[in-house]
């Protein structure tokens, strides 16, 4: 007979029923292992706090391209070291020929000032130390172009008006820095001139106006 009892139906349902409750447990599973493997391929973060690809920060943007003048700032704060490493870092910044050269674009000029300037200036840096002196513990720096020198623009105030004397000779689009060690809140300080980053390689080139003459004088002796 084709028709089932109550009894024969309830025999049969319960497998059929605990058959069908082990394969909705199974295709759960599988569905969880699916999303666990799709979170572990979501695109990882570099190290910047970005995803690959997004806009760097600025700190990593700065990187390779021209130095700013916290680039400057990082250097020169070693000059607040002891003394030993005060006299390397000044020592340092003694450029050969080929870097002083390297600024100007006049080379008659680049080869008047370049050769007084390491004959008297570069020894004056391998005699002494750069560095604060007392209550010195500010530094200021600032930064200019030899474009806006030449133009008397942008921070050119904040230089020596001796630049005005040479700044057409020097090569347009290098990056100038001066600096000063202060007492805190004032304003003017030691002051120093000419720093420049070349090819890697910080290196000063300061009062390049006055190496125009027999002897430059020493560094570093401005107050601006």
């Amino acid at each position: 007979m084709l028709a089932m009892s109550y009894r024969q139906l309830k025999r049969v349902s319960k497998p059929l029923f605990a058959l069908l409750a082990i394969c909705v447990v199974a295709a759960c599973k599988s569905e969880s292992s699916v999303a666990d493997a799709a979170s572990s391929t979501t695109t990882p973060m570099s190290t910047s706090g970005a995803a690959p690809g997004a806009s760097p920060t600025p700190a990593a943007a700065s990187k390779g391209g021209p130095v700013t003048v916290e680039d400057a700032r990082a250097f020169l704060k070693g000059f607040f070291a002891s003394e030993a490493d005060r006299q390397a870092l000044t020592r340092s910044l003694i450029p050969t020929n080929d870097q002083c050269e390297s600024i100007f674009s006049n080379k008659d000029v680049a080869k008047k000032v370049c050769a007084n300037f390491l004959a008297h200036d570069a020894k004056d840096l391998q005699s002494k130390s750069i560095g604060p002196r007392g209550e010195q513990s500010e530094l200021l720096v600032f930064a200019s172009t030899t474009d806006e020198l030449r133009a008397n623009t942008g921070n050119a105030t904040s230089f020596p008006g001796g630049y005005r004397k040479i700044a057409a000779d020097l090569k347009p689009g290098l990056q100038v820095f001066a600096w000063k060690f202060a007492k805190p809140g004032a304003k003017s300080g030691m002051a120093f001139d000419g720093l420049y980053h070349v090819d890697g390689k910080w290196f000063l080139v300061s009062h390049p106006w006055r190496a125009m003459r027999t002897h430059a004088g020493p560094v570093g002796d401005d107050v601006f």
